[in-house]
């Protein structure tokens, strides 16, 4: 058998994952702990006719991109590649009724066999109900099955009138009753699954859904089953860290809301929670913090999110797993108390409130991320203030000595504007700003935007709960009770945006270089899109049940006009994203640098250890006497005794000079000690030192040793000298 084609089969199985309802649902075993459901393109209901999914698809080439530039695109490539000119045309034959018809992907457990038995194997299968198309689909799957030889688990081709697909691994006898028509519990009349489907989108184009405690129950059998001593025992205590006994099932549906695309989920968690659950609240977000966005913000988002409750709720469910990872993680919380001087939760994270709010408005500092702020209505403002700039002048400190040799500086700095203090990292393209104000703390890429952010809240002008838009949008979603919600002004940011994915789209270009013909109207023309574009966004709650999700826009794939693709790449790749790098990453550079020279100090090491060892099977088993000497009778170069750790250069004079001038400068003056003079190879013990890294270089922190069986290993600089002193008295 080949191996690409049960790879191929393994991927038709999993593709409708990419494209992710109901349907088919009562084709489907009760007990399927995983199914994905779409409902075809031909067949997404009666919303799709008014819709404004369909309008912008009849503006643009979406259908000759699905019809007819994938199609030749995996045609050309079928003629450049043997292999792929066998699977990539049965990819084409099935992916086109599958997009068309009613399909279902479903994971249905693991085949467990006994402990030293063969090894599980996932059971997956694949429905469609191709309608007319079910021969051709049929004998499509029938040819690849054929084609594989022996596979390593069962696979079962499925057709039974229009209902055609493919089981890889045992087949359910629910699934074979169920495709046959005879009475079984299906997944339609499950209560479990009606019990979480139905808080979300109905009628829906398509729906995924998760057994979560049925995969959880599968996940204990095979630890008990396979998993070794030690991870069973740590199981439970995982399980309680995590809170995941109170994991019930997980729905996501999308369909249509009149004109408009509407997606939800529910993770059905039933009260009290614990672990990470216990993080869910059910307090709205409240208007004191919605108030701290202009009402002219394109982009609005706000949530609860407790940053103490996290960071606890992360130690503790470490020290619950294992105490010894709890205790370093309060040791390590404990070195950074001293190193900063306050107490890292309490007078840091404690100070910041549970409320959050960011927001991108034009008026701040344009579209992009310029005109980005993120606003936190601090618990305790004066702790807060007090703690950032201790932090700041550690960063400062610690910005000084990494860049101490290489002549720079970079540092936190202030500019007073009105009564507040903007402290601002000084680099270039970004400078991050922070300052706290009116019991409120701001951070921006830029100060003017920081500043701008300001004077809004000083003039108390007009918030987004003054926008009609954002107003409507939230009744519609009934997000008074939402304890985070996301707004997105979709009609004034396309404008801005669209020439930038008009560019985007135009990479399909690519292809007509090699002589496929690509779609030129991906995007339908500004005009057309703008009469379908209208403010969207989601809204996010939890109850005693569980937490739900809901959101509204006008299509799929609709939010991508909110964003500029190409500057925002260049901003955040390019600017912010380094920016933010150096601030925090610079004072570990010189780490990292000797974490490097380290590896080629060891790497040197090797080097050396083989050449010995290539020395001795030429002079009947006896070491070299010294370093020269390897460098003298062995290929390798002068820089393999000098390590990076060191501050050594081989003399360019000497590069041509005799080989035992070279000899006598590397005997002198190498980076290493070597300790194999008059010793025999087959002799050396293998953990007895045959060559070190002066102890002296670098950050004296340790040291590279190589060893009588040729490996190198890093030991601390304690080790070293116990290793090197008991065996002074052999070498």
């Amino acid at each position: 058998m080949r191996p690409y084609r049960l790879s191929l089969l393994l991927a038709i199985v999993f593709a409708p994952l990419l494209a992710s309802a109901q349907p088919l649902a009562d084709k489907v075993p009760a007990d399927t702990l995983l199914y994905v459901g779409w409902r075809g393109a031909d067949a997404m209901g009666p919303g799709y006719a008014q819709s404004h999914l369909k309008s912008v698809l009849d503006a643009s080439d979406f259908s000759q991109l699905v019809d007819e530039f994938f199609p030749q695109l995996m045609a050309r490539i079928a003629q450049a590649d043997p292999d792929a000119a066998q699977v990539l045309p049965i990819i084409s034959a099935l992916s086109k009724p599958m997009w068309k018809h009613p399909t279902t992907w479903c994971f249905h457990g693991v085949d467990l066999p006994a402990a030293g038995g063969a090894e599980p194997f996932p059971r997956v299968f694949i429905l469609c109900d191709a309608g007319t198309d079910a021969p051709q689909v049929a004998a499509t799957l029938r040819r690849l099955v054929d084609q594989i030889k022996n596979p390593p688990v069962p696979v079962n081709l499925i057709n039974q009138g229009n209902l055609v697909g493919i089981c890889v691994g045992n087949m359910p006898p629910t699934l074979d009753a169920l495709i046959k028509g005879n009475a079984a519990p299906s997944l339609a009349a499950d209560a479990g699954f009606k019990s979480v489907m139905a808080p979300v989108t109905h009628d829906p184009v398509f729906a995924f859904y998760i057994n979560i405690e049925g995969a959880l129950a599968a996940t204990e059998q095979a630890i008990k089953t396979f998993a070794p001593p030690e991870v069973q025992a740590k199981w439970p205590s995982v399980r309680e860290a995590l809170g995941l006994q109170g994991l019930k099932r997980f729905a996501y549906a999308g369909g249509f809301d009149g004109k408009d695309w509407t997606e939800s989920a529910f993770l059905a968690s039933p009260a009290p929670r614990q672990g990470f659950l216990a993080n869910f609240g059910s307090t709205p977000i409240s208007a004191d913090v919605l108030k701290l966005a202009p009402k002219t913000s394109v982009v609005v988002s706000a949530a609860r999110f407790n940053l103490l409750g996290f960071v606890n709720a992360a130690t503790t469910g470490l020290a619950q797993f294992d105490p010894g990872l709890g205790q370093q993680a309060e040791g390590f919380l404990g070195q950074l108390n001293q190193m900063l001087g306050f107490d890292l939760r309490k007078d840091f994270l404690g100070a910041f409130g549970e409320e959050w709010v960011a927001y991108t408005d034009p008026n701040t500092g344009g579209y992009g991320l310029a005109g980005s702020v993120l606003v936190n209505h601090l618990a305790d403002p004066a702790r807060a203030e007090q703690s950032l700039s201790r932090l700041e002048a550690t960063a400062n400190g610690m910005l000084a000595a990494a860049l101490q040799q290489e002549h720079m500086s970079v540092s936190f700095q202030t500019r007073i504007v009105g009564d507040a203090t903007l402290h601002y990292l000084a680099i270039p393209l970004v400078t991050p700003t922070w300052t706290i104000s009116d019991g409120n703390f701001y951070l921006a890429l830029y100060p003017q935007a920081a500043a701008a952010a300001l004077d809004f809240v000083a003039k108390k002008g007009p918030s987004i709960l003054d926008n009609a838009d954002f107003i409507a949008l939230r009744k519609r979603l009934n997000g008074d009770k939402a304890d985070a919600i996301t707004f997105v002004d979709l009609a004034r940011t396309a404008p801005v945006n669209y020439g930038a994915w008009l560019a985007v789209s135009r990479l399909l270009g690519i292809a007509d270089l090699f002589g496929v013909k690509s779609p030129i109207m991906v995007l339908p023309p500004l005009a057309t899109l703008m009469e379908h574009l209208a403010p969207g966004g989601s809204v996010s709650w939890a109850d005693d049940a569980g937490w739900h999700v809901k959101s509204l826009y006008p299509f799929p794939g609709s939010t991508l006009f909110t964003t500029d693709p190409i500057s925002t790449y260049y901003t955040s790749a390019s600017g912010a994203a380094p920016a933010f790098a150096v601030s925090i990453l610079l004072p570990s550079l010189s780490r990292a640098r000797e974490t490097a020279n380290r590896v080629k100090s060891g790497s040197n090491l090797r080097q050396i250890g083989q050449a010995t060892y290539l020395y001795a099977s030429e002079n009947k088993g006896q070491c070299p006497p010294d370093l020269g000497t390897i460098l003298k009778t062995q290929d390798v170069t002068p820089q393999v005794f000098l390590s990076p750790r060191g501050t050594n250069e081989f003399p360019d004079n000497l590069t041509a000079g005799t080989p035992d001038q070279r000899a006598a400068w590397i005997n002198e003056h190498a980076d290493y000690v070597y300790l194999g003079k008059g010793k025999m190879v087959d002799r050396l013990r293998a953990d007895e030192p045959l060559a070190y890294e002066k102890l002296e270089l670098g950050d004296q922190q340790g040291t590279n040793i190589l060893y009588g069986d040729g490996h190198v290993g890093w030991v601390s600089a304690a080790e070293a000298a116990r290793v090197l002193k008991l065996d002074a008295p052999r070498l």
